[in-house]
């Protein structure tokens, strides 16, 4: 459910803060956020110290609601909203369910800080792409949105493209990424929202595979 960017983070700053300091597999079973992992059992103060010590203390809040308003969760959420040397613009949350258990974490970077081959170097190759004609809109745009997925590490990130949208490349900068329960995924996919899957086939063209998401019939 949760947690994009645009403009690079300096890395001349000695106090510029890296994709590694919150995505370390050293500090988790599988991908995780600052050592938050999903299915762990947290309680809210544990979650809100952690992002605290990172975002600054004026960055976080709890969100009774939680991110997706389901009853009985709770998200804290982090925003950056200031253009900084250190640290990109983003936002996010950690949605524990509950029982206290991290349901899922969500991240939204809103400048370019993550690439597709920094993803792929930290966690290895995905399993399966996704591309879209985002609601067809405007009319005969080109696909030019993107998911990896990682089923089983309950992992997908999103691309938004630029003037390349029917290629995946190593320079690409990643959107938003989601931490989520593992799940099973067919080789090849359609579901409702006529997002179809493929196989990961390495960088290079997909733009054959355009999932168009399908507008009612009147």
């Amino acid at each position: 459910m949760m947690l994009l960017f645009y403009g690079c983070a300096s890395s001349n700053s000695e106090h510029s803060k890296s994709i590694k300091d919150v995505i370390d597999l050293s500090k988790c079973n599988k991908p995780c956020w600052l050592g938050i992992e999903q299915g762990m059992t947290l309680e809210v103060d544990e979650v809100e110290k952690i992002l605290r010590s990172y975002y600054g203390e004026q960055n976080v809040a709890l969100n009774t609601g939680g991110l997706n308003p389901k009853n009985g969760f709770e998200s804290i959420i982090w925003r950056i909203n200031t253009k900084s040397d250190s640290i990109p613009q983003q936002y996010g949350g950690v949605t524990l369910n509950k029982d206290g258990r991290v349901d899922s974490i969500d991240v939204w970077f809103e400048e370019q800080w993550f690439t597709v081959g920094d993803l792929i170097s930290l966690v290895g190759e995905p399993d399966l792409a996704v591309i879209i004609n985002f609601n067809n809109y405007p009319a005969g745009s080109p696909c030019g949105v993107w998911k990896l997925h990682y089923p089983k590490l309950g992992l997908f990130v999103i691309i938004w493209q630029g003037d390349n949208t029917e290629k995946i490349e190593e320079s690409d900068y990643i959107s938003s990424i989601f931490f989520s329960k593992s799940w099973l995924a067919n080789e090849t996919a359609e579901n409702e929202s006529f997002d179809r899957l493929i196989d990961w086939n390495g960088y290079g063209d997909y733009g054959q595979y355009c999932a168009k998401v399908k507008t009612p019939s009147p």
